[in-house]
């Protein structure tokens, strides 16, 4: 097998792996009744942050959701538990939070 055959089967099998483990994340939020995905838009305006700045750091937040290649969405249940759980520091960055700014 050559070598950018072997590359080529990797990438196809971790965008395989990237779609199945964002179906295991939407279906573990489906088993809260409660929640539901929000928009960027939607998310940002709970926030009170820019969507430029929900983009940027989506990575890191911890109620980010994939549902699909492409998509990005967030678990509005998430997003409570993170606001309930940090706290406000300096500036009005949150203390406890992993480094996002």
């Amino acid at each position: 097998m050559k070598r950018e055959d072997i590359i080529a089967a990797v990438a196809r099998v971790e965008a395989e792996r990237a779609h199945l483990l964002a179906q295991l994340i939407a279906l573990e939020l489906a088993r809260e009744p409660d929640d539901e995905l929000l928009t960027v838009g939607q998310a940002a305006a709970t926030l009170s942050v820019t969507t430029d700045w929900l983009y940027r750091h989506a990575k890191k937040l911890p109620f980010t959701v994939r549902p699909g290649a492409g998509q990005v969405r967030f678990s509005r249940v998430g997003i409570q538990d993170y606001v309930e759980t940090t706290t406000i520091g300096f500036a009005g960055l949150r203390a406890t939070s992993p480094a996002l700014f």
